[in-house]
């Protein structure tokens, strides 16, 4: 997989919750759950996975969601745009790309 098609923490953010919208019961939560810890995983998921690391380190990933992510990332999805209210959205490790892309920002 090319570097520009690999699926980053604020799409898999956005499918899980996409699937949690879908879902039932405690598969629902356990998809919303996800989703939002997502945001704040410290590693790209696409990292983890290049160290031969399993999915299920990533808080709130369990072996169910890790086979989903997992698929995922095998096969992924089309680029689907997150709802307006999610669109602006940073993970955590987008925010620190973002830092680290602007050193002088903490010159103030």
């Amino acid at each position: 997989m090319k570097g520009t098609d690999l699926l980053d923490n604020a799409a898999i953010a956005e499918l899980l919750a996409r699937e949690g919208e879908q879902a039932n019961g405690q598969v629902r939560q356990a998809f919303r759950r996800a989703a939002r810890k997502a945001l704040l995983w410290e590693q790209e998921t696409y990292d983890l996975l290049a160290a031969g690391k399993p999915l299920t380190e990533l808080e709130g990933i369990g072996p169910f969601l890790a086979r989903r992510i997992q698929e995922w990332v095998e096969k992924p999805p089309p680029r689907i745009s997150p709802p307006e209210i999610r669109e602006e959205f940073l993970t955590l490790t987008r925010a620190r790309r973002v830092l680290a892309e602007h050193p002088g920002w903490f010159e103030h």
